[in-house]
């Protein structure tokens, strides 16, 4: 069936039926703005409202054959359909938000029952006790020094300074190098160790 821009919306229907591409785009021009507006006030969204609208018309273009003119008119079966789009991009997107909060919390959960100083867990074996007091015994002694302040007394670069009357600068280079000779000492093998005794000497 020929279409034209002139046609009524149910002529141009049953020219979609047909399978007639021209029917469909002569309905976007004519109804996008208004179905656009229906379904953003659903989804308040641009760009949702963008995708929803192409999600529209082509289910208008899959599902010509479902409108049947005796039961209403076109605009209205077009407007229902983009209601019902609407409604599932909001579903959708609560869905989304839902899985993804449930993550987080899970997530979130892990971090907070899991062991918090996997450092000192590893102090308490002998064996790494051992390893430790080796890898701090070749330290020059003023590496070593920083260390003993910065970790097994726990004090901040700026109490070490206090305490010790040296440069936080001083501090700060000494207990990278000291950190560095570790983790190499270590190859690996005690990695947390050295990522925990970062995190809290560089306080």
């Amino acid at each position: 069936m020929s279409a034209s821009h002139e046609s009524s919306d149910e002529l141009l229907m049953r020219a979609v039926q047909g399978r007639n591409g021209t029917a469909l785009e002569f309905l976007y021009r004519r109804h996008s703005s208004l179905l656009r507006a229906v379904i953003f006030r659903a989804v308040h969204q641009d760009a949702d409202a963008d995708d929803v609208l192409q999600e529209v018309f082509i289910e208008i273009w899959n599902r010509a054959d479902s409108f049947a003119p005796e039961k209403g008119r076109a605009l209205g079966w077009m407007i229902t359909l983009a209601r019902r789009r609407a409604i599932d991009r909001i579903r959708r997107n609560q869905a989304y938000q839902r899985s993804s909060d449930r993550a987080e919390l899970e997530l979130a959960t892990t971090v907070e029952t899991r062991p918090r100083n996997r450092a000192e867990e590893e102090l308490n074996s002998a064996e790494t006790r051992e390893v430790i007091a080796e890898i701090l015994n070749r330290l020059p002694e003023n590496q070593r020094q920083a260390v003993e302040l910065a970790f097994f007394r726990g004090l901040s670069q700026r109490q070490i300074a206090a305490e010790t009357g040296i440069p936080v600068g001083t501090i700060k280079t000494r207990l990278q190098l000291a950190l560095a000779k570790i983790e190499r000492a270590l190859k690996g093998v005690s990695r947390e160790f050295v990522s925990e005794y970062t995190t809290s000497a560089a306080a």
